[in-house]
């Protein structure tokens, strides 16, 4: 079984296991979301992923759910009330925020990226501000997955990285499809490389 990922390739090898639509995906993208100064010279990049595109709908749920009920909410007083703006106005206003929030989280996800490589794990996230996480592979301790009730009608995951020195995660790769494929591949590549690479800078 493989791993969907928006892209599997390296400055000289590829991982033939992921598909080429994915592939194709990635390379449109990646000047923009993977510097390539990031990577060293003959890096080899196992998996180049980002979340699943329900993470557009998933992620914010908490909000938009919030802002539907207060719209309707609203929509509804105002009805009560002879001397009120109409209520169309109302629906109009709460249907932009939700829109603008739909965007946003649209803007999240194409620069959420998530990278494993032959020497170090990378995370990069951000819209306004850029959060760049990236560990070498040795010094990753423990893998962790979790499974919301979201992420479980849908078949997706997220899975945590624990370095040397800390007894929690301190990255993410959420919402990723396959989860227990990724994991297993992350596990392997761990298992593979960790002992033959140093400190990545």
């Amino acid at each position: 079984m493989s791993v969907h990922g928006d892209k599997a390739c390296s400055r000289g090898a590829a991982d033939p296991s992921l598909s080429s639509e994915a592939t194709s995906v990635a390379e449109r993208h990646e000047a923009r979301t993977l510097p390539a100064r990031l990577l060293d010279d003959g890096e080899l990049v196992i998996l180049m992923l980002r979340p699943h595109p329900l993470f557009v709908l998933l992620h914010p749920l908490g909000s938009l759910t919030g802002l539907a009920v207060l719209t309707v909410v609203a929509w509804w007083i105002i009805r009560l009330s002879p001397t009120g703006p109409g209520g169309g106005l109302m629906l109009t206003v709460g249907g932009s925020l939700i829109l603008l929030r739909l965007i946003w989280s649209c803007l999240e996800w194409y620069n959420r990226v998530y990278v494993l490589t032959d020497r170090r794990v990378i995370r990069r996230r951000g819209v306004l501000r850029v959060s760049l996480f990236q560990a070498p592979l040795r010094r990753i301790q423990h893998l962790t997955m979790y499974f919301s009730i979201r992420e479980r009608l849908f078949g997706i995951g997220t899975i945590g990285f624990a370095t040397a020195g800390t007894g929690i995660p301190e990255a993410y790769w959420v919402m990723v499809r396959q989860p227990l494929t990724v994991h297993r591949r992350i596990q392997e590549t761990i298992d593979k490389y960790a002992g033959h690479v140093g400190d990545a800078s």
